[in-house]
């Protein structure tokens, strides 16, 4: 129990009290994704122009919800880089250092259109849900050079 006293009116010295008995839960969303499969796709050496899935690997992976609130999940890529050159992400190949990269559920593929911007991945997944997604690359049709590339998935949980 506690009392609050204080003043109203411009001048006006008249007390005010409220007073409030009882217990106040505040529950806040926590909003949180987690990759429970092994989170590390290694394609290997893929031809020009070839592509190549998780699926074939096979290494599909999972995205968990370690909230506890249901959730949206959102996926983007990178660019491909190594020291010695970056692949450009583009909507198709053909063009020396373009390179796809798509990602699937169960409703087919779907290009990633862009680096910087997320896609949705799926809608409701509730607390403890898994989604599992695959991933595939195309391979340019030319590149500058042969080295292995670094290419960053990222998942992000949203309500």
């Amino acid at each position: 129990d506690g009392i609050v006293q204080g003043t109203v009116g411009g001048g006006v010295n008249a007390p005010v009290n409220s007073a409030y008995s009882g217990a106040l839960t505040i529950e806040a969303a926590i909003i949180s994704v987690s990759i429970t499969s092994d989170g590390f796709v290694e394609y290997g050496f893929v031809p020009l122009s070839a592509t190549k899935s998780t699926i074939e690997l096979p290494d599909t992976q999972n995205a968990t919800n370690s909230g506890n609130v249901t959730e949206k999940f959102n996926i983007k890529t990178s660019n491909a880089t190594s020291s010695g050159s970056t692949w450009t992400l583009g909507s198709a190949t053909g063009t020396q250092n373009v390179y796809i990269h798509e990602f699937a559920t169960s409703s087919g593929w779907v290009k990633f259109a862009a680096t910087d911007s997320y896609q949705r991945l799926v809608e409701g997944v509730t607390q403890n849900s898994s989604q599992s997604f695959d991933l595939r690359i195309g391979i340019p049709s030319s590149v500058s050079d042969y080295e292995q590339k670094t290419i960053y998935i990222t998942i992000q949980a949203t309500q």
